[in-house]
């Protein structure tokens, strides 16, 4: 089945196959939710393999188009090489990024460069606009001109799910959607449309051996959303990994992005359909940490936080 992972064996037919007899896998790159990624030597150029379902290849032509969105606004992205669809994978390869380190890695003092140049960076992207809020960039899926019918129509697609998994309980679902019905309308004012990436924790980011960031890696999730929609991740994710990146990252962020209305109001939001949504597709995972935290998350926000005024 294409969602299966991918054998070393298989991925090195597969690099053979749409790089070239000589390419041969040097190891597995432990990036990329839900795909399979391997360094592969092609004579003397060394490459990233991402491999995935063919089922995947309109949403990953949306994620190429914020990709170049995000480059041409000089974000550091991965440079792409080749994009190849076989009977069942879309095969994507990229230019290794040579002497990057994950932010883990980093002193103190780099961890609070790479937050400054990570907030420059997403402030950069989010200066990108669009006509309106969509799951996808470039128009292949729903476009919103509101955020509030946005939102509502995610929340639709999650509870779906989460009553097909049976997580969260249909209660705690009711709950959710209550609290965002009865305040969204009244964020959605405030609410831009810009280029997110919505996947910004540790994994997908890399910084040199300085703090310098070097790239902002898995570009699979962008979305026209109000840029709040940043902070779920970022919040969740990323700065308990590095909190010595969060201050740096958000004075580098109002730097370029000035004051923000409703803020507080807006990524409540964003935390509530996105824990959501991490519990409804819990299901199909196997990750109990995980789900466990998001349980945990979203009883905080449902009981433990009021709405701003």
């Amino acid at each position: 089945m294409a969602n299966e992972p991918i054998s070393h064996s298989a991925a090195a037919d597969l690099a053979r196959e749409v790089i070239g007899p000589h390419a041969r896998i040097v190891e597995q790159v432990p990036l990329g939710f839900g795909n399979s990624n391997w360094r592969v030597r092609a004579g003397d150029v060394d490459l990233v393999l991402k491999i995935g379902p063919r089922a995947s290849t309109d949403k990953w032509a949306a994620g190429e188009r914020g990709r170049r969105l995000a480059a041409a606004a000089g974000v550091p992205v991965p440079e792409i090489h080749d994009v190849t669809t076989t009977d069942h994978h879309v095969v994507r390869t990229y230019r290794w990024i040579d002497g990057a380190v994950s932010p883990r890695d980093l002193d103190q003092a780099g961890r609070r460069r790479f937050g400054r140049d990570l907030g420059a960076a997403v402030g950069a992207l989010h200066e990108l606009t669009h006509t309106g809020f969509s799951s996808r960039i470039g128009g292949s899926a729903l476009v919103f001109d509101h955020w509030s019918d946005y939102c509502v129509h995610r929340l639709g697609q999650i509870t779906v799910r989460a009553g097909r998994s049976g997580n969260p309980p249909a209660p705690v679902v009711s709950r959710v959607v209550d609290e965002v019905e009865r305040v969204v309308h009244a964020a959605s004012g405030s609410a831009r449309a810009v280029t997110c990436h919505r996947d910004l924790h540790v994994d997908n980011l890399l910084a040199g051996p300085d703090g310098h960031l070097r790239a902002i890696l898995d570009w699979d999730m962008p979305e026209a959303w109000d840029e709040a929609g940043e902070w779920f991740k970022l919040d969740w994710m990323l700065f308990p990994a590095i909190p010595e990146a969060q201050v740096p990252f958000e004075a580098a962020y109002r730097d370029l992005r000035g004051e923000l209305p409703d803020w507080d109001r807006r990524v409540r939001l964003v935390h509530l359909i996105e824990t959501l949504n991490v519990l409804a597709n819990s299901g199909s995972r196997s990750d109990a940490d995980l789900t466990s935290r998001a349980a945990d998350h979203l009883d905080v926000l449902l009981t433990g936080q009021d709405d701003p005024d």
